[in-house]
């Protein structure tokens, strides 16, 4: 059997975008911090699709030797798609936070993202699969008061870009998603209904995530009109994210 790897799987985008995943027949592995969370996730897919397979992997990706930990683990699977969505935020002024919470933030958005990409694209270069590192519209933009947010999705951007570059005379595909301001706990919304125009929803976020998936486009975006639009243009065309 083939998995899907999906990070930030406990909640929000990862959370949904498993169970969509298990309705179109995927196997799983879930991967996050927090155990109880993932187990209540397995439980729930196993509910709903029964011939599904769902393996739990508990990873604290901000710490270096847990993601080789991961890889290892996963790399015992076959796998078809790794889908990089776990991410931290923070907002605040650079010069009123606290710096442990950027180490943790670029650990988690870069330095996890990043081993995991090169260590699934030595494997699977020559393979009929897909990676999609999952950055967002401020990684187009610097955002106020989110400015190492910003430059966390800014470096996904750039990486992921070059590394599709590199493999584009090879089998795998490698995609950015960039999603805009989605109504998660991330931002601290628990509530779907009544929101403004410029939060989408989860539902709606995560069948954006899928039309990438099933397209040949390597980015999908939310742009500044509030359009999702899928795209081949590199960084340097889009120039100030103007689609």
């Amino acid at each position: 059997m083939k998995y899907t790897v999906v990070t930030g799987a406990s909640s929000g985008i990862g959370c949904a975008t498993a169970i969509k995943l298990a309705n179109l027949g995927y196997n799983l592995i879930i991967v996050a911090r927090r155990t109880h969370k993932l187990n209540e996730l397995k439980s729930e897919i196993n509910n709903k699709y029964p011939n599904i397979d769902v393996v739990v992997k508990p990873t604290d990706l901000s710490a270096k030797g847990e993601i080789e930990d991961l890889y290892q683990f996963i790399s015992k699977f076959e796998l078809s798609m790794l889908l990089n969505i776990a991410g931290l935020g923070a907002s605040g002024q650079i010069i009123d936070s606290d710096i442990e919470v950027y180490e943790r933030m670029v650990d988690v958005n870069i330095r996890a993202t990043m081993m995991l990409s090169q260590l699934f694209v030595k494997d699977y270069s020559d393979k009929a699969v897909q990676l999609i590192n999952v950055s967002s519209a401020v990684g187009y933009l610097v955002a106020e008061n989110n400015v190492v947010y910003s430059a966390s999705k800014f470096f996904i951007n750039a990486f992921t870009q070059g590394l599709a570059n590199e493999m584009k005379n090879n089998k795998i595909q490698v995609k950015i998603f960039a999603p805009a301001l989605t109504a998660t706990d991330f931002i601290g919304y628990t509530d779907q209904s009544n929101l403004p125009p410029y939060v989408k929803s989860v539902d709606e976020v995560t069948d954006y995530l899928l039309e990438l998936i099933e397209s040949e486009y390597n980015i999908g975006l939310v742009n500044p009109k509030n359009d999702f639009v899928l795209t081949n243009k590199v960084l340097e065309e889009l120039n100030g994210f103007g689609v």
